[in-house]
């Protein structure tokens, strides 16, 4: 068994190399750092491999029990898993995507029909970690019915899988065109961040989390991210960048776990195209625009 594990390590088939010993997933870099840095002798690192598969401390297995699997073993100590709540900034991922799907000439548009507790499930490890609650915090275009028939028939399938729709709203503001020498009335979403910050204030206060998700790039969320950190520093807060952006390095550098949301985790996530209500009705539907093949 070491010694497929060992090959495994080698040619970088982690699958096998979990199913052939009790290593937890976030000990995989590790042990193929340590083997690059030892070489090529097979006999040191089966040796590494069996320690640390032998040491109780880091035999993590998965709990069933009266409360609904919410415990894993860490040696024979019982632990309860990490709860985390999840806060997404939702114009900061559709942007993300939009703009590179108009560079693209809308071929990537089906990626915005994405299923948000999918996606946060792809930072956790089950074994450790329950996803108690996901907010998804956005504002409809109530001036422009077909986006906000849109962005309405998207909310109605995160609440299908149990996300939370927090919603702000678009407020009107005089800018002025430099070309045209003119006023005109703009609309500008302002409601966002002050939610997101009151929402994962409030929580951490009621301790309804260990670990926070906070999937953005707005340096504007720094003030209340630093109360956080500075209040409940045993509290974990993870930033998971949105798709195709650079984070953002002022908030990355008050993180405690950092993530970058690919393109494949798009392309797994897609929420379903249609789904029935109790009562036959149709409870919710797919945009053409955001179909497959579309």
């Amino acid at each position: 068994m070491l010694a497929t594990a060992t090959a495994n390590v080698r040619n970088g088939s982690w699958k096998d190399l979990r199913s052939a010993l009790p290593i937890p997933f976030n000990l995989q870099a590790m042990v193929t750092r340590l083997y690059c840095k030892i070489g090529l002798d097979e006999s040191r690192l089966e040796s590494y491999l069996e320690n640390v598969a032998s040491r109780q401390c880091l035999a993590l297995s998965p709990a069933a029990d009266s409360q609904g699997s919410r415990h894993y073993f860490m040696g024979d100590r019982k632990m309860p898993k990490k709860r985390v709540c999840c806060y997404i900034d939702g114009f900061n991922v559709y942007h993300a995507i939009d703009d590179v799907n108009r560079s693209q000439r809308g071929a990537i548009n089906h990626l915005k029909w994405l299923d948000l507790r999918a996606l946060m499930c792809r930072f956790i490890d089950p074994n450790v970690h329950e996803v108690l609650e996901i907010n998804y915090f956005s504002a409809y275009m109530t001036w422009h019915p077909d986006r906000e028939a849109r962005h309405r028939a998207y909310i109605g399938a995160l609440e299908h899988v149990n996300v939370k729709p927090v919603m702000g709203q678009f407020k009107r503001k005089d800018a002025y065109c430099k070309n045209c020498k003119t006023t005109y009335t703009a609309r500008e979403e302002k409601e966002s961040d002050v939610n997101i910050a009151t929402y994962l204030i409030g929580d951490t206060y009621e301790d309804k989390f260990d670990q926070a998700f906070l999937v953005t790039n707005d340096s504007d969320l720094l003030g209340p991210i630093r109360l956080v950190r500075a209040r409940f520093p045993k509290k974990g807060l993870k930033i998971i960048a949105p798709p195709f952006r650079k984070h953002s390095k002022e908030l990355w550098a008050l993180a405690t776990h950092r993530a970058q949301i690919q393109q494949s985790h798009l392309e797994e996530c897609r929420l379903p195209e249609s789904a029935l209500a109790d009562d036959g009705s149709m409870k919710f539907q797919c945009p053409p625009e955001y179909r497959l093949g579309i």
